[in-house]
């Protein structure tokens, strides 16, 4: 049995941590960029991916092409059952 310092198969130890991504989708695109010289087992979004000035479909094209492991924000989850947020640079519906 493995324990906590011993790494194997599967184990993700070094990583980056993206969130509030807001629909920017050129500081996504530099920071994937960034993240892609770095020596990484994995990148994480945690969520917040929608609501921003940006590009939110071009944001979450960048997230599958780097195999982003994503969860949903509560922006995400609003934006999904489509509650208006109130918010004017908000993720349009369409």
């Amino acid at each position: 049995m493995s324990g906590p310092s011993e790494t194997g198969p599967g184990t993700i130890s070094r990583f980056a941590i993206l969130g509030d991504i807001h629909a920017e989708d050129r500081r996504l695109d530099a920071a994937l960029a960034f993240a892609g010289t770095q020596s990484l087992d994995a990148l994480l979004a945690v969520g917040d991916i929608v609501d921003g000035r940006g590009d939110a479909a071009r944001c979450c094209t960048l997230l599958q092409s780097h195999r982003v492991l994503c969860v949903r924000g509560n922006h995400d989850r609003w934006w999904s059952k489509g509650k208006p947020m109130g918010f004017a640079d908000g993720t349009p519906r369409e």
